[in-house]
């Protein structure tokens, strides 16, 4: 058999070609029903379900799952909180003036210095609805979108998306929101160099962004600077803030974000089965050779069985060596018997005994 390694949170696995959320489903499931993951074998892998078997028994186990895509819009708690102050420092601390602005049809990122009142800085807060996801969801990607409104940043930086949750930022905010050190980590950015005024900026939520979504309640969002989340000051006269429209500007421009996720079923959905007859599986369909075939043979399976290849016409091409009850998959390089290189065209795998057959198509493209 052709062993691949997938590593999953440090830990290997004997599936190739899996998707990391299945096989965590495999693995959870695996864990609660008190099942050795070393003892399955990847038997098939269809749309929305794979199949395993069970080491060398007869037992299968069929794992369902459901893809989906949650698109929700922020809440109209967003807001963006800011502070200023003549003295950097404190001003990016917590100065005595912070204004909420609750209600506002647009959020601020970013910083800029004023002759009058010092140093500014803006914070914006992002709320979604994500409870429909539920707890069993995997996700795969996200990303957080905001629609521009004004550039304002002469001085380039990097809208990062941080986290504070679960405490913070409470819902609605308030001025304590604004504290910084609340708030840490980089679940996703973008540069404001590709920043656009007429559409959605996107921000790709990597690992840790991911991590930060609630599934069960409220994603809450911290967006920022990283010149913010650096201290670095702004200087006079090159103005590094952005605006981005608020809930509160309508749906068509609110803050929106899409995730891709999976969901398992629970345990007792999931089917273990014993097959009582033969069953075959050729990946790919279309190839230009190289075509695994994976079969199963049930142990009440008469004797002799065989594995042969036909083309359009009926015409026997290649007879293939069977390892009785194994799932390790003959490899059909698309010559026939002798070694010779077979035309283009539709051939036939069929695995067959007294009692069962089963038949495959294929088409070998050169």
């Amino acid at each position: 058999m052709l062993w691949l390694i997938i590593v999953l949170i440090g830990i290997e696995t004997n599936w190739p070609n899996l998707e990391p959320e299945i096989v965590d489903f495999t693995m959870n499931y695996c864990a609660r029903q008190g099942i050795d993951w070393k003892s399955l074998n990847l038997y098939k892998k269809l749309p929305d379900a794979v199949h395993y078997q069970i080491g060398d028994t007869d037992e299968f186990i069929a794992i369902f799952f459901a893809r989906d895509i949650y698109t929700g819009i922020s809440t109209a708690s967003d807001v963006y909180i800011h502070g200023y102050d003549p003295d950097y420092n404190t001003a990016h601390g917590m100065p005595p003036v912070i204004v909420v602005h609750t209600g506002d049809a647009t959020l601020r990122v970013g910083q800029q210095i004023s002759v009058v009142w010092g140093y500014w800085i803006y914070r914006s807060f992002v709320f979604f609805e994500t409870s429909s996801l539920g707890p069993g969801a995997t996700i795969s990607n996200g990303t957080l979108s905001l629609y521009g409104f004004q550039d304002y940043s002469i001085q380039d930086f990097d809208v990062v998306v941080q986290n504070g949750q679960p405490a913070h930022p409470q819902d609605p905010p308030v001025s304590d929101d604004y504290n910084c050190t609340y708030y840490s980590g980089n679940g996703g950015s973008f540069n404001t160099s590709s920043f656009t005024t007429s559409g959605y900026n996107d921000i790709f939520l990597n690992g840790n962004g991911l991590s930060w979504i609630n599934k069960t309640g409220t994603t809450k969002l911290c967006i920022r600077s990283n010149r913010d989340i650096n201290s670095n000051a702004p200087v006079a006269g090159n103005d590094e803030w952005i605006v981005v429209y608020a809930k509160e500007a309508g749906d068509s421009y609110a803050p929106k974000l899409v995730l891709n996720y999976t969901t398992g079923i629970s345990d007792d959905q999931i089917e273990v089965s014993k097959p009582e007859r033969l069953r075959l599986n050729v990946l790919p369909s279309v190839g230009c050779g190289n075509f695994s075939i994976e079969y199963y043979i049930p142990s009440n399976a008469r004797l002799p069985i065989s594995l042969n290849l036909y083309d359009a016409t009926g015409r026997l091409v290649r007879c293939l060596t069977l390892d009785a009850k194994r799932l390790t998959p003959v490899v059909w390089d698309g010559t026939d018997d002798s070694g010779h290189r077979l035309p283009a065209g539709i051939y036939f795998v069929r695995l067959e005994s007294n009692e069962f057959k089963e038949t495959e198509k294929v088409i070998l493209l050169r």
